[in-house]
Order: C-alpha cells, then sequence, then structure tokens
C-alpha cells in the first residue's frame, strides 16, 4: 500500500537529493562561553547555579559533550513535511522518528509546562543591579553585555554573581541567539524574583527557540546558522536512531536525564551504511518513534493549534503496530529537489584550476620552492618568484605546457619521483616540490 492510500506525510527532500551536510555547521549554543562563566563567576555562584532549576545545562557543559554538527543537518535533511509548528519527524530508513516538546522534556527534565499569559507583570522597573549591568531600566542583556559584566564581577555578592550566571545560561542555552540579541527584558528581571524563576517553563521557552530555528533554516542554502540549544538534536539523534547511538554516541554508565548521558563524539560516520547494517543484522530499523508520556500527552499541548491529519494517521500506526512500516509507505518524490553537490566543493575545483595557470608559476627557477600557507587551511603551495619569465620558455611541448595540464595529469607529475626528488612539470628540474594539491 502506497503513502498516498495510508496518507502518510511526504519527505521533503526527493530521495537522494538531499543536499550534503556541511563539515561544520554555525550555531550560538557554543560551551565555550561556559568557559568564562565558570572562571570569572566563583565556585559558591557556580554551585548555585549547579542546584537551580537549570542546573541541567551545568552538569552538560560539566560533561564535556562533544558537539558533531554534521549529526543534526544529517538528521534534518531527512524530514518529513508537516503541518504542526511545533514539532518535526524525520525519515530514518522506513522508520519516523518525532522531536516534539514531549521528547524535548523527557530528554532534559526541564520544566515544559504552559508558559504564563501575564509575563509583564514581572518586575519592569529600575533596579540597582540592572545598573551594576550598565543596562537601561527597560533594556534585557545580550551576551556581549553579560561577558563585560563577567570581567567586572568579582567583588559583586554571592546573590548578585548568582543572578549574573542565570542571565547567561538564559543567553547560552535557552535563547542562544547571536551575541549582540538581546533577552526580553520582562524574561531577564525573573532573576530578581526567585520563586518566579524557578517556577518558570524555561523547557518549554528553549524548545520553543529550538523549533523555530529549525523551521525557519533554508537547508538550501550553503551556510546554515541557527539559533537555539543545537546540541539537544545530536542527543534526541542517538536517543532516536539506536545504532547511532551506540556507534558515535559514546553512552555514559551513570544515572540522570539523557541530555547528560551521552559523551557525543566527531567519529565520521556513514548514516546510510548504519541504517543498512541495522536492517541486515535486525530486519528493521531499531528506533524511538516518540516519547509517551501516558494518558492523553501523545500530542504535546499549544494553544489554538490544531493536529495535521497525516500526522495522526502516522502516529495512530505508530501505536498500532510499532516499527511495521515498509519502504513502500514512503515515496521517493518530496516537497522538493534538493542540490546534493556541494557548491563549496565545486568553487574550490574552480580556484584551484585557477591557481595552475597562474603567472606566479610553480617554484623558484631551478631552484628551491617557497612554501606559503593558504589564507584559508594548512595546505602548502608553491610560488614562482621569478616572475612570467620561467613560463614564457617552457613552452615546447604540449605536455609540458601548465597552462593546459588538468588537475589530474598535474598530480600524476608532481608525484613522479627520482631520487627522493619530484620532477618539476614546467623545466624538469629535480627538486623537493611539495604539492598543493
Amino acid at each position: 500500500m502506497v503513502a498516498e492510500k495510508r496518507q502518510l506525510p511526504i519527505r521533503l527532500f526527493t530521495r537522494g537529493t538531499e543536499p550534503m551536510p556541511r563539515k561544520s555547521m554555525n550555531y550560538h549554543s557554543h560551551m565555550e562561553k561556559m568557559d568564562k562563566v565558570f572562571s570569572k563567576l566563583g565556585m559558591d555562584a557556580w554551585l548555585n547555579l549547579r542546584n537551580s532549576c537549570l542546573g541541567v545545562f551545568v552538569t552538560f557543559y560539566e560533561k564535556e559533550f562533544v558537539f558533531a554538527g554534521r549529526i543534526v543537518q544529517h538528521l534534518l535533511l531527512r524530514q518529513l513535511v508537516v503541518e504542526q509548528p511545533h514539532e518535526i519527524w524525520c525519515l530514518l530508513g522506513d522508520q519516523p522518528v518525532r522531536f516534539s516538546l514531549n521528547e524535548f522534556q523527557h530528554l532534559t527534565g526541564l520544566n515544559c509546562g504552559e508558559l504564563p499569559r501575564d509575563d509583564d507583570a514581572v518586575i519592569n522597573h529600575h533596579t540597582e543591579f540592572w545598573t551594576m549591568l550598565k543596562l537601561r531600566p527597560n533594556k534585557g542583556p545580550s551576551w556581549a553585555s553579560l561577558a563585560r559584566s563577567l570581567d567586572e564581577c568579582s567583588g559583586w555578592s554571592v546573590c548578585d554573581r548568582t543572578n549574573l550566571g542565570m542571565l547567561c545560561l538564559l543567553s547560552i542555552c535557552v535563547f542562544a541567539m547571536d551575541r549582540r540579541v538581546r533577552i526580553p527584558v520582562s524574561i531577564a528581571k525573573m532573576v530578581l524574583r526567585r520563586d518566579t524563576f524557578d517556577m518558570y517553563p524555561w523547557g518549554r521557552l528553549a524548545f520553543m527557540h529550538l523549533i523555530r530555528a529549525i523551521k525557519s533554516a533554508d537547508f538550501d542554502k550553503y551556510s546554515l546558522v541557527m539559533d537555539g540549544f543545537v546540541q539537544m538534536l545530536q542527543v534526541w539523534g542517538y536517543w532516536a536512531f539506536h545504532r547511532l547511538g551506540e556507534t558515535v554516541g559514546s553512552k555514559r554508565e551513570c544515572e540522570g536525564v539523557e541530555l547528560t548521558g551521552w559523551k557525543g563524539s566527531r567519529k565520521p560516520f556513514d548514516l546510510d551504511q548504519l541504517l543498512l547494517d541495522d536492517m541486515r543484522e535486525y530486519g528493521k530499523v531499531r528506533v524511538t518513534h516518540l516519547h509517551y508520556p501516558g494518558g492523553d500527552l501523545i500530542f504535546p499541548k499549544w494553544r489554538n493549534e490544531a493536529h495535521d491529519p497525516l500526522v495522526h494517521c502516522m502516529i495512530k500506526k505508530i501505536m498500532s503496530l510499532g516499527d511495521r512500516f515498509t519502504p513502500t509507505d514512503w515515496p521517493s518524490k518530496g516537497m522538493k529537489v534538493g542540490n546534493p553537490q556541494r557548491k563549496r566543493e565545486t568553487k574550490r575545483k574552480a580556484s584551484v584550476s585557477r591557481s595552475l595557470s597562474d603567472s606566479s608559476g610553480v617554484h623558484d627557477a631551478c631552484g628551491s620552492p617557497t612554501p606559503t600557507k593558504r589564507k584559508r587551511g594548512n595546505n602548502v603551495k608553491c610560488r614562482n618568484v621569478a616572475g612570467k619569465a620561467s613560463l614564457a620558455t617552457t613552452q615546447s611541448g604540449g605536455s609540458n605546457d601548465l597552462w593546459n595540464l588538468s588537475l589530474s595529469s598535474y598530480r600524476a607529475k608532481i608525484r613522479t619521483e627520482d631520487n627522493g626528488k619530484s620532477v618539476c612539470p614546467v623545466c624538469k628540474c629535480k627538486v623537493k616540490l611539495v604539492p598543493c594539491l
């Protein structure tokens, strides 16, 4: 039975056309920022943060989790098209997995209750603490301003340094936006009322910022920048796809929530191969489709949000049949066709080809090479400081014409060894040539 008859969601990208994941991704929830918080705040205030309602982020930092952006991208590029704004579904092999508020709460243990309707009722007047932060009464702090305050807080009281640390956790882990973007003042000033702060559903707020960043991301562009606590998606991937967690997740043997139960790694992996290995060994792809806390909470509670009938149908099948989905349930055609070729790879190859015909040449004429570092990376290229004249004398013989050499033939020529020295394809001199390609 095909997906149209079962009324299941379609893929975001047509199968096989998913954009290639980047080697890295840009995000704002850098744990390196926590290094500054730890070093400047003082151990007494740090312990207060660890024991607070946001203490899971402190423990996460202390566990030294290794973030791998490629895992996050692999998951997000396999999304299904759903109309519900506060959740995503990804297709791993023939098994759908959900990332919603239910999964976020289960993995973090944070308070994900409903947001209060009277945020404006929180303190909005001028306070001494705001003066210490060098902020106007109606302005919230950004990470840039908080970083400056950390440099000046050594003489502050434990209470004030703890409040500063709370604001840092909000900036780094809950909102996780650009360093110049301010936290809303009505939210930031909750730190001045600890009872209100401790009862606030920070988990729901953190999830909202993350899911909005996912929904607004343009995966067709080469540059991908994401707000929100993106490390959560990597942990979710380990939890949802069992073989991924077993292979590269490095599970810890300790009690606590899933967020602090993984070491993470940047080990190379092939997601398609992992899916295939699972099918061969177990006859299915082992996944945890969703977290079901029980009762009528299979759908997370959101105000005025209607349920996508396709998602409802998919969940009914999960609850009744478990993992008995088949490849025929998911047609290859998606909502759009992506570009699987890396744009930067194409540009890089073009720039390398141009460098071969650059008038600067290959190396000093019949002399030692002059290695220089590229502007980016640690690759070494060879320059000819003698100028254009050295190339002008080497135009006899088509095979020696550097202007007409292809990338592959050039690589072959510079690998020709003669008594430990390479043969220059231009002037036939034997030098210790360090290839740039």
